[in-house]
């Protein structure tokens, strides 16, 4: 069973510990580096007030780790057409290559 006072605390530590450079872009006139810690301490927050959501998209992350590393061909289970995502995706990326 989740934390709520756990899951704000690591949020709001993985949000200091993203490698993102000081000199990174803007993003509605703010430097992306400064607003990132204020974002992740709103999802903290947002996701303690629901902790069984949180936690589907916490093995939603595990399932999305364990494919990134080459450990499952499966990408993760989600509540949709499965095909559909899949080509919005290659789409998506392919566009922004």
């Amino acid at each position: 069973m989740l934390d709520d006072k756990r899951v704000r605390e690591m949020w709001w530590l993985f949000a200091r510990i993203l490698p993102i450079d000081e000199k990174a872009g803007e993003l509605f006139g703010v430097k992306f580096a400064q607003l990132l810690p204020e974002t992740c301490t709103t999802l903290g927050n947002e996701c303690a007030k629901n902790l069984e959501t949180f936690d589907m998209y916490l093995d939603f992350i595990v399932q999305s780790i364990n494919y990134m590393r080459k450990e499952t061909d499966d990408q993760p289970n989600i509540d949709y057409n499965q095909e559909e995502i899949q080509k919005q995706m290659r789409e998506s990326i392919a566009r922004k290559t």
